[in-house]
């Protein structure tokens, strides 16, 4: 019964039994895309979508020109209060990123 709980709340048998107060974990790719859609849903934190799929040649792929999807984050933006913050986290993020690969992670 109690992984039926855990599943459907999307929570661990920790976070279940109070020992742990991390909630949140992208395990699948249905929790990635139920992830981005309620981050979309959140009013605090606003971004544009960029999907760039459209080539010269024919809309052939080359290793000049790829298929992206940009999600981008106006940290100024006054409407969505977090943004700043989610610029904040993301610069730091791919500025640690060299850290994050080698495992060299420091407690901070």
């Amino acid at each position: 019964m109690l992984i039926e709980i855990v599943d459907k709340c999307n929570v661990s048998l920790d976070w279940l039994a109070g020992r742990s107060d991390y909630t949140f974990g992208l395990s699948s790719m249905r929790d990635f895309v139920l992830f981005m859609y309620e981050l979309a849903m959140k009013k605090e934190i606003g971004f544009e979508i960029i999907v760039e799929d459209k080539f010269p040649n024919n809309d052939i792929e080359t290793e000049e020109n790829k298929w992206t999807v940009k999600l981008v984050f106006y940290g100024n933006d006054k409407e969505h209060t977090f943004n700043a913050d989610v610029c904040n986290i993301l610069k730091e993020l791919s500025d640690n990123l060299f850290d994050l690969e080698s495992y060299s992670i420091t407690k901070e």
